[in-house]
């Protein structure tokens, strides 16, 4: 199993049904999510993105690692989950 860290799972928990209110749209969303978190959080979170995106991660590992970092919104397509995962990696 993937070591997921403490930097990953803060900024899972940013990420809630109420924190989409007064989002424009995604990109927006996620914007303010990063927002949270310091710079170090961010470099660390941008580096384990890195690994899973970029490694032999499967859809469903990636479904599995969401999970374990008990998020309060859920993602229903471990393809969307890839995508929207990319995107937080872009905002980093």
């Amino acid at each position: 199993m993937i070591n997921i860290p403490s930097e990953f799972r803060y900024l899972v928990a940013c990420f809630h049904q109420d924190s989409l209110e007064g989002a424009a749209n995604e990109e927006q969303w996620i914007a303010t999510a990063v927002d949270y978190l310091s710079e170090a959080r961010k470099k660390a979170v941008r580096k384990f993105l890195d690994d899973v995106l970029s490694g032999g991660i499967s859809d469903a590992e990636l479904g599995i690692i969401w999970e374990s970092a008990n998020p309060d919104f859920l993602i229903p397509n471990e393809k969307e989950l890839r995508v929207f995962l990319r995107l937080i990696r872009n905002q980093l």
